[in-house]
């Protein structure tokens, strides 16, 4: 019995199969086809695959395996897993929701790929990435980078490093309208992006964003880039989890 694991993502493979250990799991991992029979009237995408073998009655943690692996993907490559699909039996093919629709050609050559050695929190921040890089909601984005912070950090311990970071590395940013407004330093910009950024998403009241609203929409994509780069920069700096080709 196999766990098999249909995803589609924002990369291409270069080669049509891989076979490889991943924390003692051999795993299987097949390209995409466009797939032509002639029992079909239509042709289909067939969405890349994962089959792990399974070793227990149910194959959870076959599944948890290859989510973990697929983590590791969209950190190391920087690519979107816009869609999964699971199952669990003999053998099939899983088609996700979005096969074919790849948004970006990124090259994926997996001669590069070994297993991370990552600990409990590194693993969380992995997945975070993973969740919040792949969202198709500015909104879910932001939020779940954001919490990358949180994992390790109280409030007022990610308000001073996120401070210490601006002030590093903010260049500043301008706004199209002169009256829309614009942070003064640092750190107002921190408070900025955890007050009308993660809060604002995450929480209601008067900093509640409106998703409907074009201007909340640019603004949770300011804050989104501002904490991408500094969310990726506490990840490897601060907790030790590599790039690829550095471990």
């Amino acid at each position: 019995m196999y766990a098999i694991i249909g995803f589609d993502f924002s990369g291409m493979f270069d080669q049509e199969s891989y076979a490889f250990n991943y924390n003692g799991y051999e795993i299987e991992l097949t390209k995409e086809v466009f797939e032509v029979r002639e029992e079909y009237p239509v042709p289909k995408f067939i969405s890349n695959q994962l089959k792990i073998k399974v070793k227990n009655s149910n194959g959870d943690a076959e599944h948890e395996v290859g989510m973990m692996f697929l983590s590791e993907l969209s950190w190391l490559y920087k690519v979107k897993i816009l869609a999964t699909e699971h199952m669990t039996g003999g053998g099939g093919r899983c088609i996700a929701m979005l096969a074919g629709q790849r948004s970006m050609h990124v090259n994926v050559d997996m001669r590069y790929y070994k297993p991370m050695p990552l600990d409990h929190e590194q693993r969380l921040a992995v997945g975070l990435f993973k969740e919040g890089f792949s969202s198709t909601s500015v909104f879910f984005q932001l939020l779940g980078l954001y919490k990358i912070f949180e994992i390790r950090m109280d409030a007022p311990t990610r308000r001073e490093w996120v401070t210490n970071f601006l002030t590093e590395h903010w260049d500043g940013f301008g706004f199209d309208k002169p009256y829309e407004y614009v942070p003064k330093d640092p750190a107002e910009l921190q408070l900025v992006l955890w007050k009308y950024g993660r809060c604002g998403v995450a929480h209601g009241g008067k900093e509640a964003i409106d998703v409907q609203s074009l201007y909340d929409h640019k603004k949770t994509g300011l804050c989104y880039n501002i904490i991408k780069m500094a969310a990726e920069h506490y990840m490897v700096d601060e907790m030790g989890i590599p790039n690829l080709l550095q471990y």
